[in-house]
């Protein structure tokens, strides 16, 4: 017999390997940019550029709070994400790749954070605001 509450209940849980490949390489390059945003020496108008670049990743999937709760990438993240960059760019979705993307969620534990705030179930938008 099958449990009507327990499969509702597995419909409705989002789990991370739920995540869809392109917002996975999302997570990764919010975190590259939020490292850009903490590095010394940017211009008020550069920093604004990547503030709005960040605000422009949420969705009603990829919230608001899922942004926010990105940390910056560490070095070796950053070095990891710039060897991509020299990669064709419709091979960018490897950053996604589930194999890759464990290794950054190792780095950066927040990406899992990010992903465990993600709702696919979500319908209202999202309101457009980064931490």
């Amino acid at each position: 017999m099958i449990d009507a509450e327990a499969t509702k209940a597995d419909q409705t849980t989002y789990r991370p390997d739920m995540m869809a490949v392109g917002y996975r390489c999302n997570l990764v390059i919010i975190s590259y940019l939020k490292r850009a945003v903490a590095m010394p020496g940017a211009t008020v108008a550069e920093t604004m550029e990547l503030l709005e670049a960040l605000n422009g990743f949420v969705d009603t999937i990829l919230t608001a709070e899922a942004v926010a709760a990105v940390q910056p990438a560490c070095n070796t993240a950053v070095a990891m994400i710039h060897e991509s960059m020299k990669l064709p760019t419709k091979e960018w979705g490897v950053l996604g790749r589930a194999d890759l993307f464990s290794e950054f969620v190792r780095l950066n534990p927040s990406l899992r954070t990010a992903i465990e705030l993600c709702d696919p179930t979500r319908s209202a938008t999202s309101e457009r605001a980064v931490a």
